[in-house]
């Protein structure tokens, strides 16, 4: 790519997944390239067959370290003229009120924190150079909202808004500013949440996969060599005049929320639920626990809750006073601020588990022989 060779680059968390590919076109495209990571081991293992490339043990979060960095950067490249801000975890999942401070600010300080550490350390270099580019890894994250992801979708919006800040403070200079907001990423960290997830539902990784893909209008994860050729692009003569802008390569993210696989057999339960919790209301007994309901249907209470979880964490809201209701009564039961009713892989799901609830309704059969 024009513009890239001889060029001086540095790129944080670049051991392994994207980062490394990323180290390793620029190296194909003749630039010298440093890089950071937390992980010495892996570190060990980049390719040595090139001067061209070295590296350094260092978390952006710790500015102290930060400093020692810019200034083998300074030492090792004789200046600087691309920084790429890669580094960033995932955070936790689950609902605000259940995440610890500890947690939401180790993700804020290594996904906006380090990459403004390193912004800062790296803009004296570049104007010392005449000029150069800074390219944020943010995500899809940081333009939509995340439920269960507060705040790694907090430090992605963060991280576009000093990219845009930065794009006009440095622009002066000579020094464009861009974010690119990749969609899923296909590679061994997918892999392993797409696994866990499949076991925990009962369902197989393609079936997860498959959701995964249906988030984006091309039906497709993202491959690492995508985000790589998009960050050299961005630095290389071809965007000289591309600056403030966040970038999505996600094949048009239509949505976050996954629309997740349930087993057919959890569907079938969902009026027998919804009949059962009614019954109980009408009489106007409440059912407070998932071993409470589990005895009124036959049922052991880690099998309801092993079928509800598929309604806790993907999904819609949908309309209806059965969904609705069933939604109350299960907050209650699981004893949680809210219940998203789930529109379930396949056009007309959701109406179906509700058709199928009003026949049943009307059938006068007994729920205990429905649970098949």
């Amino acid at each position: 790519m024009k513009g890239i060779a001889g060029k001086r680059v540095f790129i944080s968390a670049a051991a392994g997944g994207i980062g490394l590919v990323m180290a390793h076109r620029f190296l194909q495209a003749g630039a010298r390239v440093h890089v950071c990571d937390v992980d010495e081991a892996a570190l060990a293992q980049l390719d040595g067959s090139t001067d061209r490339l070295s590296g350094a043990c260092a978390d952006v979060a710790d500015p102290g370290q930060m400093e020692a960095v810019f200034q083998a950067v300074a030492h090792e490249l004789g200046g600087l003229d691309v920084l790429v801000n890669n580094a960033g975890i995932s955070g936790p999942t689950a609902n605000a009120e259940s995440i610890a401070p500890a947690d939401w600010q180790r993700t804020i300080d290594v996904n906006l924190n380090g990459a403004f550490y390193c912004s800062r350390l790296a803009i004296p270099l570049l104007k010392a150079s005449g000029g150069g580019s800074i390219v944020n890894i943010a995500s899809t994250a940081g333009l939509y909202g995340y439920p269960l992801r507060a705040p790694y979708s907090a430090s992605k919006w963060a991280l576009i808004g000093l990219t845009k800040t930065l794009a006009m403070e440095l622009g002066p200079f000579g020094i464009r500013v861009n974010a690119v907001c990749p969609g899923t990423v296909e590679g061994p960290r997918i892999d392993g949440v797409i696994a866990a997830k499949a076991a925990a539902r009962g369902v197989s990784a393609e079936e997860i996969r498959a959701a995964y893909r249906k988030k984006s209008s091309l039906r497709t994860l993202i491959a690492a060599d995508d985000i790589a050729e998009t960050v050299l692009f961005l630095c290389s003569d071809s965007g000289a005049r591309i600056a403030g802008q966040a970038l999505a390569v996600d094949g048009h993210t239509e949505t976050l929320r996954m629309e997740a696989p349930i087993p057919d057999i959890v569907i079938g339960r969902l009026p027998v639920y919804l009949r059962t919790l009614r019954l109980l209301a009408d009489e106007g007994r409440e059912v407070t626990s998932s071993q409470e309901l589990g005895e009124h249907l036959g049922i052991s209470s880690a099998q309801i809750r092993k079928d509800l979880s598929h309604f806790g964490e993907f999904g819609k809201q949908g309309t209806g006073y059965n969904i609705a209701f069933l939604c109350q009564q299960l907050q209650k039961i699981l004893n949680v601020d809210r219940i998203w009713p789930v529109i379930l892989v396949g056009a007309g799901s959701l109406g179906t588990a509700i058709a199928n609830y009003q026949e049943f309704e009307s059938s006068g059969f007994s729920h205990r022989n429905s649970l098949g």
